[in-house]
């Protein structure tokens, strides 16, 4: 096809990209291991470690890691004391009523970090059957979690649903991706 070399220009661009935000991902969640705080990954960085297995063809602008709710002012104090910084001030309600919060380390590089999956759920009890069930998994030689592909397709559906200024059409991909790895048996339709 002619359009070839600019398509594996954009797969390396991708990969390069990914293995820098991978090695950040692996600082992170070892850091916050080395701790006894479990970890999960959301969103990219699970697409890649769980489904695809190639650096190079699922984009990510950022990463995402789950904590415990219970854990969470700890993790918020352990980041504040590494190279990761947000500008949200640290305060109860916003855990207690947000999901997430936005990290940036000195290279611009970004990292959210969750308590909750989904903004639209932010009960304490909300992740208990997201961690009851979640799947370990190595990244590198740190270990943390995937969510069990019931939970990801749910999460990768609400997320995808979201109107954002530049579409978030990879949904479709990664819920297929997910389907498909998960095999007949794989999603708990029920749950």
């Amino acid at each position: 096809h002619p359009d070839m070399d600019r398509y594996n220009g954009i797969y390396r661009r991708t990969w390069y990209r990914n293995q820098i935000l991978m090695h950040k991902l692996q600082s992170v969640v070892g850091m916050l291991g080395s701790r006894q705080i479990d970890t999960m990954l959301l969103k990219g960085s699970a697409m890649i470690v769980g489904y695809y297995a190639d650096h190079g063809v699922r984009s990510m602008n950022d990463f995402d890691v789950l904590v415990p709710v219970h854990q969470v002012r700890d993790v918020i104090d352990l980041l504040a004391s590494s190279e990761w910084h947000t500008e949200f001030p640290t305060v109860a309600s916003r855990i207690r009523f947000t999901h997430s919060m936005l990290f940036k380390d000195a290279g611009g590089h970004d990292f959210d970090l969750h308590w909750h999956m989904m903004e639209e759920c932010c009960l304490p009890e909300a992740e208990q059957a997201v961690w009851a069930h979640a799947i370990p998994v190595r990244v590198g030689p740190v270990l943390t979690h995937l969510p069990h592909h019931t939970d990801h397709l749910i999460h990768t559906l609400v997320h995808g649903l979201r109107w954002e200024q530049v579409s978030p059409i990879r949904w479709v991909a990664d819920s297929v991706t997910i389907l498909r790895r998960a095999g007949s048996g794989g999603v708990d339709w029920d749950r």
